[in-house]
């Protein structure tokens, strides 16, 4: 994005405005594993904070952390990365790795709390029906992300189950072997 300054000098472009064009990106030869997450990372933010730190606020608001707690400084470190990369730096978020990865952190965390966030019971998952919400946590998590995460997550649990009745195979076939050679 071509730089943009205030009337005082300095550089700075509103989130919101920022944002209002880009593009997602998923490119093959990728670092980060799974979907694209970053362009739907920040309109969740735009639309649930008004800014990356905006929502930081209210995700700690949400999940009722103290500051102190080192995830809540880790979320709001990645949260303001991801702020001044696009308010600051001005740059297309969308087409980088380095944001993904941030965003994934961001996303990681928000995981790891979702149990303390106060409106994922089932009345307020009914509500978000009628709403016509997409995603049920009301955190910053990509539905498109868990659905990845979920279908490897299978794939990991199905390959140990194979590795397991093996090992068990083998267990019932050694006393087997064991008492012929007796």
């Amino acid at each position: 994005m071509s730089v943009m300054y205030e009337n005082t000098g300095e550089r700075h472009r509103r989130f919101d405005e920022a944002i209002q064009f880009m593009e997602a990106y998923q490119f093959e030869d990728s670092p980060v594993r799974g979907p694209a997450t970053v362009l739907w990372c920040v309109k969740f933010m735009r639309t649930n904070g008004g800014s990356p730190l905006g929502w930081h606020q209210r995700w700690m608001t949400i999940t009722k952390l103290q500051p102190s707690d080192p995830y809540a400084a880790f979320h709001e470190c990645n949260c303001r990365i991801l702020e001044l990369a696009v308010t600051y730096d001005q740059l297309g978020v969308t087409a980088l790795a380095s944001m993904e990865y941030v965003c994934r952190q961001i996303q990681m965390i928000e995981e790891k709390y979702k149990d303390k966030n106060t409106s994922t019971s089932s009345e307020s998952f009914e509500a978000s029906l009628y709403a016509g919400v997409t995603h049920r946590s009301g955190l910053c998590i990509s539905p498109q992300l868990s659905a990845w995460i979920s279908d490897e997550l299978k794939g990991e649990a199905a390959v140990m189950k194979e590795r397991r009745k093996a090992r068990e195979e083998r267990a019932l076939a050694r006393p087997k072997n064991a008492a012929k050679e007796s």
